[in-house]
């Protein structure tokens, strides 16, 4: 079945391993969308954090964002599909990751809250050098979430190792949860069957498209979904293991101009 529509996600994938937007990338974004390819950045990060250069781009008509939980219509900004933890759920997804002792990035449609133990906790903050330039520190994430009132759509726990991450999995693995390890000592928590194939469906809902015309590329846990959606899935060479079984192919690695490699496998 001929392909009509691309997820491709960004950090580890698009991006390269310095977080660039490479112009061998967008080059080929822009042939793809004139063949009238349906180009979606789908990424765990929240629109804000999109580089401009893609949310500017005028082949690009929507943004899959936050893991899946947010799909975006450009340029109007119209959000399609939004689908948030409860209240009763976001509070108790927050009590379990402070007795666990875990701090948090939280992703609102206020914008990005993080706990200020985060900075402490991810020594390299190569995971947190998008957010800190648009997040608001807080102290305690939680009680400012419930004197504030604050609407969670998204939450990424920063475990000091993989023995804290494993208790904290296990302590929200019961079903409430959508969990997966996007990165070392990070879990990537979404309301309950949430995540970017999730997205993908609801933008194909609307294009009235299948999923055997959507061709998808990832490198991360929170990938595994949408690689699983479709046969023609590409897990990058630098995935992370789960990614790359979760994929139906391999492919070139983030510094190897992954949007070029797709273009010229689609024959242009």
């Amino acid at each position: 079945m001929e392909i009509k529509l691309i997820a491709c996600d960004l950090d580890g994938t698009l991006l390269d391993s310095r977080g660039r937007l490479s112009p061998e990338n967008l080059d080929a974004i822009r042939r793809m969308t004139d063949k009238g390819y349906c180009f979606v950045p789908t990424s765990g990060r929240n629109r804000e954090q999109i580089p401009q250069a893609l949310q500017q781009f005028p082949g690009i008509r929507y943004l899959i964002t936050l893991s899946g939980a947010c799909v975006t219509q450009l340029p109007e900004g119209k959000a399609l599909f939004r689908h948030p933890l409860s209240r009763e759920h976001a509070d108790r997804l927050l009590r379990i990751g402070k007795q666990q002792g875990a701090a948090v990035l939280l992703y609102t449609p206020e914008g990005v809250l993080l706990e200020h133990g985060a900075l402490e906790q991810r020594q390299d903050r190569a995971l947190l050098e998008d957010a800190i330039g648009i997040c608001r520190p807080v102290e305690d994430a939680q009680a400012f979430c419930l004197a504030e009132d604050v609407q969670v759509e998204k939450a990424v726990f920063f475990c000091r190792d993989a023995a804290q991450e494993t208790r904290l999995h296990q302590a929200l693995d019961d079903g409430t949860f959508q969990l997966c390890v996007s990165a070392e000592n990070c879990l990537e928590v979404t309301a309950r069957g949430i995540h970017k194939a999730t997205g993908i469906r609801a933008l194909l809902l609307r294009l009235k498209l299948l999923p055997e015309q959507v061709l998808t590329i990832g490198d991360s846990g929170n990938d595994v979904s949408m690689l699983e959606l479709t046969p023609n899935s590409f897990a990058v060479a630098n995935a992370m293991p789960e990614a790359k079984r979760a994929a139906r192919h391999l492919t070139v690695s983030n510094d190897q101009h992954v949007a070029l490699r797709i273009a010229r496998l689609l024959g242009i």
